[in-house]
């Protein structure tokens, strides 16, 4: 579980402690009294790493990159929305990083969500972490001391951890105009069958295991 703090500082895992105490009040006083449990609608591939990469892009105009970029960048998101379990508007509320003992640094966020697009989140606030070994971590590493406060668009894929346990990789974007247009452009392609239809292979996937 991500923990909660006030600023964007680097702290060692021996500061845990007090650092859980903070995340657990944060858990117990905020959110709705009913939820929506985060639930795997495919399995998370090889390909999902690249898509939802735990990283963050603030171009507000993909057409201005130009060539080659542009299509990457417009397939990218197609495919990413289409993978997606959650889109939504969130604000960053909070930003911690902190280093272990072994110098390997992690920074987590805590976003406050807004208007979803496609699922439903199951808080009000949802913890992300980009870890260092994170494709996208370079692009929060770079721009840490602008995300806090900052308003984004949220791609997010829920996976299933080995002890059951559900949690999720992300991809934040800028929420221009002409990216949510996009992004609910291709939303509105994909039919509720194909929805149920991943549902139904991923929960017979997970039968067969």
């Amino acid at each position: 579980m991500i923990v909660a703090g006030i600023s964007t500082r680097s702290v060692h895992r021996s500061s845990f402690l007090l650092l859980g105490y903070v995340s657990a009040l944060l858990a117990g006083c905020g959110g709705p009294s009913s939820t929506t449990p985060a639930r795997p609608t495919s399995p998370f591939t090889e390909t999902d790493l690249r898509l939802f990469d735990d990283g963050v892009d603030l171009v507000s105009d993909p057409d201005g990159l130009g060539g080659k970029w542009a299509d990457d960048w417009n397939v990218d998101m197609r495919d990413r929305v289409n993978r997606s379990d959650l889109i939504a508007l969130v604000t960053v509320n909070t930003l911690l990083s902190d280093t272990d003992p072994e110098g390997h640094v992690a920074h987590r966020l805590v976003v406050q969500v807004g208007t979803s697009m496609k699922g439903k989140p199951p808080a009000d606030e949802i913890n992300l972490s980009s870890l260092d070994s994170a494709i996208g971590f370079p692009t929060v590493d770079s721009n840490k001391g602008r995300l806090l406060h900052m308003r984004l668009l949220a791609l997010l894929k829920w996976y299933e951890q080995p002890d059951g346990s559900v949690n999720s990789h992300f991809h934040l974007v800028a929420d221009a105009d002409t990216i949510v247009s996009r992004v609910q452009a291709h939303i509105e392609r994909e039919t509720p069958q194909d929805r149920t239809l991943n549902q139904r292979r991923y929960d017979s996937s997970k039968g067969e295991k």
